[in-house]
């Protein structure tokens, strides 16, 4: 298992453990989206969470790059949604991510949803 924060985080979503993602963040951790302006806290950021595991077959993040920044890093990567009936999409993302010790305190996610691709 990873010591990074998000590598937990994500490992979590793709498992469909909301309680394991939450536990990556700090308890007073905010998540805010680029494509609403909603900055959310961690009761709010569960449901969207638990309604992407709901809609989805399987959540992937590959082709990982990060750059560590004074107060966290930033990450790109490819998050790509497996749907039940086997389609799938995938959205180019970037996350700028404040941690405090080994969890996170703040991720601002930047995705173009307008930007989906069928991944290969």
């Amino acid at each position: 298992m990873s010591d990074n924060p998000i590598d937990r985080m994500f490992d979590a979503l793709a498992a469909g453990d909301i309680p394991a993602v939450r536990a990556c963040f700090t308890p007073d951790g905010k998540v805010w989206h680029c494509f609403d302006g909603i900055t959310q806290d961690m009761d709010e950021a569960a449901k969207g969470w638990e309604g992407l595991v709901g809609f989805t077959a399987s959540r992937i993040v590959d082709e990982v790059r990060r750059q560590a920044t004074a107060e966290g890093f930033v990450q790109q990567h490819v998050f790509t949604l497996k749907f039940a009936n086997g389609d799938s999409t995938a959205w180019h993302v970037a996350a700028v991510v404040k941690t405090e010790g080994n969890l996170i305190s703040r991720f601002d996610e930047y995705i173009d949803r307008g930007g989906s691709f069928k991944p290969a």
